[in-house]
């Protein structure tokens, strides 16, 4: 019998977060489509012809991209360790801090 294909944990559905399966992280890289996803709120609806990203503060020149012109840079493949910084997960958060802005099961 085949094994089934593996898929990420789904922990919330709204805001939608998930999990990288144990089974995965036996393996030195996580393939994309099993890497977690953290989401704090819902991704937002926009206009991709009129969406605009500031780049601003502490820079040299201040300037808007569109998502067109951030498609428009080459692809890179880099090989990184990532992890996520919030530890609420594993309870080891400080409860005497101020909330998250959305508290993790």
């Amino acid at each position: 019998m085949a094994e089934k294909p593996l898929k990420l944990v789904p922990v919330e559905a709204r805001p939608f977060n998930a999990e990288t399966p144990m089974q995965a992280l036996a393996e030195p890289l996580t393939p994309i489509h099993l890497f977690y996803v953290r989401n704090h709120f819902q991704v937002p609806r926009i206009k991709a012809e009129t969406w605009r990203l500031a780049v601003d503060g502490a820079v040299m020149r201040p300037h808007q991209m569109s998502l067109k012109d951030l498609q428009s840079f080459p692809e890179r493949t880099v090989t990184v360790t990532m992890e996520c910084a919030v530890p609420a997960t594993s309870g080891a958060r400080d409860p005497s801090l101020p909330p998250l802005s959305h508290e993790w099961p």
